[in-house]
């Protein structure tokens, strides 16, 4: 956050030539579109990770970027991207993804959707679907995204072109057990073994579908997958139990269960 605009880190370029990772976060990059971003990205060809976390993006400016050839190839190479805290919608998210490479291991598309929409993940399985069969895609971070169960069956179209997976935040969402129940089944329809699960103040209540959670962890634990990290709301205690029991039968030793404080 160095309080840069578009047309001050335009001055800066040319970038070094050899830059691998750029962090601009929390600068604001607001602009008609993203082609004077692109020409400075451009400058650094080798440009692997990309912190665009804050920097005032939006829908709009993404919309009226699809022909942004210097943005495309400037971020062609990138295996890490960051766009969260941005007010993209779901609609910004899908233009982005369009510019995105298929390569990119990390996403970070954390609070940047600021209204509930049922769609908002359709770019997002267009995105997955371009992979041949997977993508490379490895860790995926949807945190506070105002997802709901709405929501699920494109996150389940996904999975089929997200073998690689391995971390999943979905946390701070207004999701539900019955949801999470149908995430974990598809992960082990599809033998995506995950080692890190982050559920944290997301709706897992007897009422909404925690029981069905549950059993459905416990089928994914049957299948040989095994999470090292997993962070819950609070659950009731008997189903916390059961969750410990199997955390217990599928480790040597007991990996601490992460309970979210502010729940």
């Amino acid at each position: 956050n160095n309080q840069l605009t578009m047309t001050g880190l335009e001055t800066a370029s040319p970038l070094p030539p050899n830059l691998t990772c750029l962090s601009l976060a929390g600068n604001n990059l607001q602009a008609p579109n993203l082609r004077m971003l692109g020409s400075v990205l451009s400058t650094s060809p080798g440009l692997t990770n990309l912190n665009l976390q804050g920097t005032a993006l939006n829908k709009t400016m993404i919309r009226n970027s699809q022909d942004c050839q210097d943005f495309q190839k400037a971020i062609s190479g990138l295996s890490v991207l960051n766009v969260s805290k941005n007010s993209l919608e779901g609609q910004g998210i899908e233009a982005l993804l369009k510019l995105c490479p298929t390569g990119i291991e990390k996403l970070d598309f954390s609070s940047t959707i600021q209204e509930i929409d049922g769609g908002c993940l359709r770019g997002f399985v267009k995105f997955c679907a371009r992979g041949t069969p997977d993508l490379e895609l490895e860790d995926l971070s949807l945190r506070d995204c105002k997802l709901t169960d709405e929501c699920m069956p494109d996150l389940l179209k996904s999975m089929f072109n997200l073998g690689r997976l391995k971390k999943l935040d979905v946390s701070e969402n207004n999701l539900t057990g019955k949801s999470f129940a149908s995430v974990i089944n598809k992960l082990t329809e599809c033998e995506i073994n995950l080692s890190r699960l982050n559920l944290a103040s997301c709706k897992l209540m007897p009422l909404l579908g925690a029981g069905d959670f549950v059993n459905s962890l416990e089928e994914y634990f049957k299948s040989g997958n095994k999470l090292r990290f997993l962070v819950l709301p609070v659950l009731e205690e008997s189903l916390l139990n059961k969750v410990k029991d199997l955390w217990k039968n599928s480790w040597e030793c007991l990996v601490e269960i992460e309970e979210d404080s502010e729940n």
